[in-house]
């Protein structure tokens, strides 16, 4: 599945390397069967259109924007939305802004406009109309017809238009780049920043950097399986250029213009330590065995489909195991906390913001007489507390528990609400860095257990432990 999502996100609005023209054998295997080539090839020369269809040579699967028609040396391209060859296209009737048009028309306009932008040197122009999947195919080829004063801004009105495969940019142009700046009057060192995730290339080879450690953090968690955060430094003069159209405080520079490179303060995420984590909390979880199965027995979710499961309260539940080591918490604090974690979301009906679903849970304790966990009155007042407020803002969770007479240490309780604020928001890694906002953790040795807990959620330990 998760290549299948890389493919489409490629295919919309990724560059490619490869490209496979089609010959026979392609559009035999890309075809519905209720067109022949023969019949293709008749069609193409009767409406006097070029042979030049390509497939993109880096997707294994047929989806949108699969098939093009381009003729490289001409520059001219026109994406076909169809995943395969039909009976359909035999009159090449395509939508160009819900207005339907041939292929023929549509190619010919686009060769008009091209041969005015090259005949113009209007190289952003020319690139408006060039599809992602082959914008950097094209550049890499025409970037010696671009004049000096303008190749960087053409650079960046290519490169921001592309999400995915970035790196496919022919190092040569980038050393050209580097080589029309102009040398800065600071050439201060600055820190830099790189998320590395299952798909990302080889340290050694990117590109890409930020200046930005959230954003970094947050590259690292946009895929199912991530790996790690880097940290290093960069003199001024060797930054080719910064990109501030994607809002992610890019900086462009070469490999080995890069130093001090170091993998930064949290753990390294992979399947090894998710198993790690399980193996070491496994047992302390299974105390807590017979709770789920109630709460399964009851109806609740189990599955990811539901944003806030049963499977979200147990990975919630080993974060609290993890983190209550971490921070060397006592038995009755750890108790709260495991208690808060497994019962927090049971008034949770839907997956929009609701400040009330806190109370609702409670409701549903008290109404199936789930177990307490044998907590004293005050921590059983504190933990209630926090499932009822920790979907309400800090400012309110705090104000109730200093207004309880009968919590007695108040700094404690603030602390475990806080705690456990952290340890929900840290579940966020489900969402693939969405809605997830580091600047907001309380608590940094929790924060660091960001690449963790997406392992966690990639190597579906909540199937492992929800029986």
């Amino acid at each position: 599945m998760q290549s299948e999502i890389n493919d489409i996100l490629v295919a919309c609005n990724g560059a490619v390397k490869k490209v496979i023209k089609v010959t026979e054998k392609q559009f035999n295997e890309n075809s519905d069967g209720t067109v022949s080539w023969n019949e293709w090839l008749s069609i193409l020369k009767k409406r006097n259109i070029k042979n030049s269809f390509w497939i993109n040579g880096e997707s294994k699967n047929k989806m949108l924007n699969y098939i093009f028609y381009a003729d490289f040396d001409a520059g001219v391209y026109a994406p076909l939305y169809i995943p395969v060859f039909s009976r359909q296209l035999i009159e090449f009737q395509i939508d160009v802004d819900d207005n339907f048009t041939s292929l023929y028309m549509q190619i010919k306009s686009l060769e008009k406009h091209q041969n005015k932008c090259i005949k113009e040197s209007d190289w952003i122009g020319f690139y408006t109309v060039v599809p992602t999947t082959f914008s950097l195919i094209d550049f890499n080829k025409r970037a010696l017809k671009i004049e000096d004063d303008k190749l960087l801004e053409v650079f960046k009105s290519v490169y921001i238009n592309i999400d995915y495969n970035c790196n496919n940019i022919d190092k040569k142009l980038l050393i050209r780049l580097k080589s029309l700046k102009k040398s800065p009057k600071n050439n201060r060192k600055i820190t830099i920043y790189r998320g590395q995730g299952e798909f990302s290339p080889n340290l050694n080879s990117v590109y890409s950097w930020t200046t930005s450690k959230e954003i970094a953090l947050k590259f690292a968690l946009m895929r199912k399986n991530p790996k790690c955060l880097y940290r290093a430094k960069i003199f001024e003069k060797d930054i080719i250029t910064r990109i501030y159209d994607k809002d992610e405080k890019e900086v462009i520079a070469l490999p080995e213009d890069v130093m001090e490179v170091e993998l930064i303060d949290f753990d390294e995420s992979s399947k090894d330590i998710a198993i790690d984590v399980v193996s070491k909390y496994i047992n302390k979880y299974k105390n807590y065995e017979d709770v789920f199965y109630v709460l399964k027995e009851s109806g609740f979710p189990t599955s990811n489909d539901s944003e806030h499961s049963l499977t979200h309260a147990a990975r919630v539940l080993f974060y609290s195991l993890m983190i209550s080591d971490e921070l060397r918490l006592n038995e009755s604090d750890r108790k709260i906390l495991n208690y808060c974690s497994i019962y927090h979301d049971l008034g949770r009906d839907n997956n929009y913001e609701d400040s009330n679903h806190g109370k609702k849970s409670l409701e549903i304790i008290d109404d199936l007489g789930l177990p307490d966990f044998d907590m004293k009155l005050e921590d059983f007042h504190i933990a209630n507390t926090i499932i009822e407020y920790h979907c309400k803002s800090d400012e309110s969770g705090i104000n109730k528990l200093n207004s309880l007479n009968i919590i007695r240490d108040k700094a404690r309780a603030i602390n475990l609400y806080k705690i456990f604020k952290d340890l929900d928001a840290l579940d966020r890694v489900r969402f693939y860095g969405c809605d997830l906002n580091i600047k907001y953790f309380r608590f940094e040795k929790i924060k660091r257990k960001l690449l963790v807990a997406a392992s966690l959620n990639y190597y579906g330990v909540d199937t492992l432990i929800i029986k």
